[in-house]
């Protein structure tokens, strides 16, 4: 924002095509920082444009990302909206759990984490000092423990319980099509600006 406020509206995972909806929405209105050494492959929309309608398989595997992302964000909307602290941040630890796993970059329960508590802030719309108790809180109740940049979950169950936690609006429980390998060390964020 011009104040130098900021709202995460997404992160990617190694693998994840980000801003793929840009090919019919061209006009740009936010950013991609990367958190770590990454790699970003910029492909001209004409080209993808020409892919998808040579390759119907692969206008569907861009369709079921663009489907992923737009499912994350009202995801994300709705636990601002409606969850306390506790289960924001729960739900986004289950949901980066899952997505790490799929991408084969860690595991449910234990992946590497590259965001500090002011970006966990910027995403869940909490501030630092919030998420700092919360993250305590669920360390406490040995939950979680998230240190070194590393989140380890011990209680699954629990945590899932405590964000209302449902994988399905992640196409979690079916076959991801097959992209190239654009995967990448680190998690990218997205910044919503005006």
């Amino acid at each position: 924002m011009r104040s130098g406020a900021r709202q995460i509206t997404a992160l990617y995972v190694p693998g994840d095509m980000s801003d793929l909806h840009s090919v019919v929405a061209p006009s740009i209105t936010w950013g991609l920082t990367p958190l770590g050494p990454s790699t970003i492959v910029r492909i001209p929309h004409t080209d993808l444009k020409r892919l998808a309608t040579s390759y119907p398989n692969l206008a569907l595997a861009f369709w079921r990302e663009t489907t992923v992302d737009a499912s994350i964000l009202a995801k994300w909307i709705a636990n601002m909206g409606r969850k306390e602290a506790r289960a924001r941040i729960a739900h986004l630890l289950c949901e980066l759990g899952v997505r790490m796993q799929r991408a084969e970059v860690g595991e449910r329960l234990n992946y590497e984490l590259p965001l500090t508590q002011e970006q966990i802030g910027d995403a869940t719309g909490l501030t630092a000092v919030h998420v700092n108790r919360t993250m305590n809180a669920l360390r406490r109740d040995g939950i979680v423990d998230v240190r070194n940049r590393r989140v380890l979950i011990t209680r699954w169950d629990e945590l899932v319980a405590i964000a209302e936690f449902d994988a399905r609006y992640l196409l979690a429980g079916t076959t991801k099509p097959a992209l190239p390998s654009l995967a990448t060390k680190a998690i990218i964020r997205v910044e919503a600006s005006h």
